[in-house]
C-alpha cells in the first residue's frame, strides 16, 4: 500500500469514528430528552463539542451564558421546533445568565458557514441573489425561518398536518425567544448581522437586538404567494415606534410599506421604528461580547442587598428583594457596547469606540465655565419613516390595497420641474411598481391581516393564531405552488427564488388587487 493510500484510509478511519462518536452523542441526548419529556426534535439540536456536524444551527456553553450559532439561513421542521424548546427551557434557568444569538462573518472567528446576499447586484426589483461565496463584498443572510422551496419540493405542502406543525413550531419559537413575563428570568440577545426575512425575525423578538450596518428585515413572502409567518407581524408592524415613543409610532404606513412592498428595513429603519434596540455598527465586537457575557453571574446570584435574617421554622420573605437588579449587568454591558439605542439616547463614541466632539460642538464655549446643557445627540434619518411621514394620507384615507395602489399611481403620473417633488414621485413609483409584483391574493390578505391586528384588544398570541391558519391555507393554493414550480425550473436558481437571472414570477391567479373579492379573503382568513 502506498503512503497516499495509507494516508486516505486514515483518513477514512477516523472520519468514521467521529460520525460514530456524533451519531452516540446524539442518541445520548434524545434518550436524555425523552426521560425530561422534552420532545425527539431537540436532539437536532447539538449542544456538545465543536463539531455541529450538519446541523443549520447549534449551541454551546460560555459560562453561565449560552450561544446559539446559526449556521444557515433556513432550518429544518425538527429544528426549529427543538431550538424553540430548548430557547424556552434555557430561558427559566436561574443558572443561566444571558442566551446570545449570533452568525459570525469574515470579520470575526468564521465558526458559521452561512449564505450570504450580494450587497452590490440586487434586482431592479429589490430582490436579492444569493451567493456562498465569502468575499468581503457580501452581506450575511442570517435567518429566513423555514425555506418555502423545501417545503414544495419535500411535498410537505400536500400534508395540511405538516404544514400546520410546521407553523405551530414556528409560532413556538417566535414565543420561547420572546419569553413570559411571570416564568421568564434569562435575557435573549440577538446580533443578525445581515438580512433577516419573514419567520426568521422570531429569533429577533427577545430583549435586545444589537443591529450592525447590514443588519436588515424584509418580508418576501407575498411574493411567493404567501403571507405572513405566525410570529405576530400583523400586531408588530401596525405598532411600530410604540414601544420607544419614537417619531415613526405617528406613521403607520411604515409598517404597510415593509409588507405590501418587501422594501428593505435596514440598519437605520429597523432602529427608528424599535425592531432592533441598539446600533453597534459592526460584528467585530462580537467576540468581546461573548467573554463579557460569560463572565456575568447567574440570574439567582445578581444580588446586592443580603438576604433577610431567618430564625429557625420562620417562614421565607415573600417577594424578591434584589429584582431590581437582576439582569442590569447584562444591559449595561450591552450598552456598552453600542453606539445609540432605540430610545434615542447617544453612547458618546466614534465607530471605533473613542469619543469625539463635532464641529458645533468644539465652537461650544468651555463646558466648565459655560453652564448650558450641551447637546451630544447625532440627528438620524431613516428612509422608511421619511416615507411612512410623505404618503402617511394615503394609508389613513384608504381603506383598500387597490385604494392604495391608485392613490400611488397617481403621483407616480405626476409631472414636475421641482427636483424634491420628482424624489416624491419617483419613491412612489417605486412603492408602486413593488406592489405589482406581489401577488394580489396575498396583498389583500396581508392588508386584512393587519386592519385586524391593529384593533384594539388584540394580542400577538390572537394574530400569531390568525396568522397560522391563513399561511396554512396559501401553502395549499395556487399562487404558492405556480411560484415554486416556476422558480424551480429557473436556471441558475439557488433555492430562494431571488436570483438575479430569473426574472419575477408574474402568473399569479388574479391579475390586479381589484379582482381579489372580500368574500375570498374572509374565507382563507376566518373560514
Amino acid at each position: 500500500m502506498s503512503v497516499s493510500a495509507a494516508a486516505a484510509a486514515i483518513a477514512r478511519s477516523k472520519s468514521a469514528a467521529e460520525a460514530a462518536s456524533l451519531a452516540q452523542r446524539r442518541a445520548a441526548a434524545l434518550l436524555e430528552a425523552k426521560k425530561a419529556g422534552a420532545p425527539a426534535s431537540v436532539a437536532s439540536i447539538p449542544i456538545d463539542g465543536v463539531d455541529f456536524g450538519n446541523a443549520n444551527v447549534g449551541i454551546r456553553q460560555l459560562g453561565a451564558s449560552r450561544r446559539v450559532f446559526l449556521r444557515q439561513p433556513y432550518m429544518t421542521p425538527d429544528e426549529i421546533e427543538g431550538l424553540g424548546f430548548r430557547i424556552g427551557v434555557l430561558s427559566k434557568n436561574q443558572s443561566m445568565s444571558s442566551i446570545l444569538i449570533a452568525a459570525n462573518d469574515e470579520e470575526d472567528n468564521p465558526t458559521c458557514f452561512l449564505q450570504s446576499v450580494r450587497d452590490s447586484e440586487r434586482h431592479d426589483d429589490g430582490m436579492s441573489f444569493i451567493d456562498t461565496d465569502l468575499s468581503s463584498d457580501r452581506i450575511w443572510h442570517v435567518a429566513g425561518g423555514y425555506d418555502p422551496l423545501e417545503v414544495y419540493k419535500s411535498n410537505m405542502f400536500e400534508d395540511s398536518n405538516a404544514v400546520l406543525n410546521l407553523l405551530t413550531n414556528v409560532q413556538k419559537l417566535a414565543l420561547s425567544v420572546r419569553g413570559d413575563a411571570q416564568e421568564t428570568k434569562i435575557p435573549v440577545v440577538t446580533l443578525p448581522h445581515g438580512l433577516v426575512n419573514d419567520g426568521g425575525y422570531a429569533l429577533c423578538m427577545g430583549s435586545y437586538v444589537m443591529a450592525t450596518r447590514d443588519t436588515s428585515f424584509r418580508i418576501l413572502n407575498p411574493s411567493k404567494g404567501l403571507a405572513l409567518d405566525p410570529i405576530g407581524l400583523s400586531y408588530m408592524l401596525p405598532r411600530l415606534g410604540w414601544e420607544y415613543n419614537q417619531p415613526s409610532a405617528n406613521y403607520p404606513g411604515i409598517g404597510y410599506i415593509m409588507a405590501l412592498t418587501g422594501m428593505e428595513a435596514n440598519a437605520s429603519d429597523m432602529m427608528e421604528t424599535g425592531l432592533a434596540t441598539h446600533y453597534i455598527e459592526s460584528p467585530r465586537f462580537l467576540g468581546i461580547m461573548e467573554q463579557a457575557l460569560a463572565d456575568i453571574d447567574p440570574w439567582k446570584r445578581q444580588a446586592l442587598l443580603p438576604g433577610d435574617k431567618r430564625l429557625m421554622g420562620e417562614p421565607k420573605p415573600k417577594g424578591d428583594k434584589n429584582a431590581a437588579f437582576r439582569n442590569k449587568m447584562i444591559a449595561n454591558t450591552l450598552h456598552a457596547f453600542a453606539q445609540y439605542h432605540a430610545s434615542g439616547r447617544d453612547i458618546w463614541s466614534d465607530k471605533h469606540g473613542n469619543y469625539t466632539m463635532s464641529r458645533e460642538e468644539k465652537q461650544l464655549d468651555d463646558p466648565s465655565l459655560n453652564l448650558d446643557p450641551i447637546q451630544f445627540e447625532q440627528p438620524r434619518v431613516s428612509d422608511l419613516v421619511n416615507y411612512g411621514a410623505t404618503f402617511d394620507e394615503i394609508f389613513k384615507e384608504e381603506s383598500t390595497v387597490h385604494g392604495i395602489m391608485e392613490r400611488f399611481r397617481e403621483i407616480a403620473n405626476t409631472t414636475t420641474s421641482d427636483e424634491e417633488e420628482q424624489e416624491c414621485i419617483d419613491v412612489a413609483a417605486d412603492i408602486l411598481q413593488r406592489m405589482e409584483r406581489q401577488s394580489p391574493l396575498s396583498l389583500s390578505i396581508v392588508y386584512r391581516l393587519f386592519q385586524m391586528g391593529k384593533k384594539r384588544g388584540e394580542t400577538l398570541e390572537s394574530c400569531m393564531d390568525r396568522e397560522k391558519r391563513t399561511q396554512a391555507k396559501l401553502f395549499g393554493m395556487a399562487d404558492y405552488q405556480n411560484w415554486a414550480k416556476y422558480t424551480l425550473q429557473q436556471p441558475h436558481d439557488n433555492g430562494d427564488g431571488d436570483d438575479d437571472d430569473a426574472p419575477s414570477f408574474t402568473k399569479w391567479k388574479h391579475s390586479s388587487v381589484k379582482d381579489v373579492t372580500r368574500d375570498e379573503v374572509d374565507e382563507i382568513i376566518q373560514g
